[in-house]
This record gives C-alpha cells, structure tokens and sequence, in this order.
C-alpha cells in the first residue's frame, strides 16, 4: 500500500486569465518540488528505498505526491505498528506546506505578471 495524496486546483481558476492559471501552476510545480525534498529529508533511512520512492506527479489539473510501490511498508513507517514507533514523513510535510501555498502563489504571479 502507498501514501498518496492530491490536491486540486480549484475550478474558479477559469475565471482568471491566462498569466494567472501560468502562475498558479507554476506556484504548484514549485511546491510539490519542495514538499518531496522535504519529505525525503524527514524520512527514516535504512536502505534509501523508501526516500527515493517518494515523487510528486502533475498533470495540469491534479498534483499527487506519493511513495512508490517499491516501498510497500511506507505507512507503517508513518504511522507505526504495535512494535514499532512512527517515524511521520509523509503527513506532517504535508500539512506544514498547506498553509504556505498562498506565498507560492504569490511570488509566482509577481514572477508571471511582473
């Protein structure tokens, strides 16, 4: 089983112009890369599997940020077992960069529009 998460640009951006939907994808894109470089930096590392499994996909519309199949045991790692602590890397990046994108919007409008 993978982590996985995804966030969704809202539907209103059809109402922005063009430089504005350039920036916000741009402002996501930017994101994504810093949350995955975060995540890999705040997981546990044993045989690097699991930290070089995480990426991040987008395809326009849809972001996704995921651990790879080839680290099945990444919730487990997460969330812990009943012999094992949680080590969250996932999670925890994730929420801190929620309230961030505003700033990434931002500097990505000023960027695009000038």
């Amino acid at each position: 089983m993978t982590l996985s998460a995804r966030i969704t640009r809202n539907t209103t951006e059809r109402l922005f112009k063009t430089d504005v939907s350039r920036a916000a994808r741009l402002a996501m894109e930017r994101m994504a890369t810093d949350i995955v470089r975060d995540m890999k930096a705040r997981t546990p590392v044993r045989t690097g599997t699991l930290r070089d499994s995480i990426h991040h996909s987008w395809d326009g519309e849809t972001l996704r940020l995921q651990t790879g199949e080839e680290a099945p045991y990444a919730q487990f790692v997460e969330f812990g077992t009943s012999r094992m602590v949680a080590s969250p890397f996932f999670f925890p990046v994730l929420d801190e960069y929620r309230s961030r994108f505003p700033e990434y919007v931002r500097a990505a409008i000023k960027e695009v529009i000038g």
